[in-house]
């Protein structure tokens, strides 16, 4: 299945191919990456966070990506994700994702662990957070000191 918004005519024949489906956009991913054995994102240019690959990594989906999204995510290839660049690369992550088990499952706990431990609500508001409470206790302290 090849989800994702304004498929290019050659992406769009390909659903005339038994087994191929092409949906364009969609307007929740979620029931498609949990029908998904793996997520594969070939993006060439990628700014910032890109949320098509966290939200793979969230539902515990083995991800095979391009190194542009990776520019602005600490995820380890091999640990959390594969990174695939060139034709061959990506035949060869896929195939081995496809055919291996062992290697799904390790990548796809990976990729939910990086997940929570990176961004979730909590890791991301924590700095916030910290920063809120040291805001707060210099304001307590000047008012002690005013009184």
């Amino acid at each position: 299945c090849i989800v994702g918004k304004s498929p290019t005519d050659a992406v769009r024949a390909l659903a005339d191919r038994p087994g191929i489906v092409v949906t364009g956009g969609v307007p929740d991913i979620r029931p498609w990456l949990r029908r998904a054995t793996c997520a594969v994102i070939p993006l060439r240019i990628a700014r910032g966070i890109q949320n098509k690959v966290l939200e793979a990594m969230a539902c515990g989906l083995p991800v095979i990506c391009s190194p542009a999204p990776l520019q602005s995510l600490a995820a380890e290839s091999g640990v959390h994700l594969l990174r695939a660049d060139a034709a061959d690369e990506w035949v060869d992550a896929v195939t081995r994702v496809l055919r291996h088990e062992n290697l799904r499952e390790e990548l796809g706990m990976g990729a939910a662990a990086f997940v929570r431990m990176q961004h979730s609500w909590d890791a991301c508001l924590m700095p916030l957070d910290e920063m809120l409470q040291s805001a707060s206790s210099v304001l307590s302290n000047q008012l002690e000191v005013n009184q």
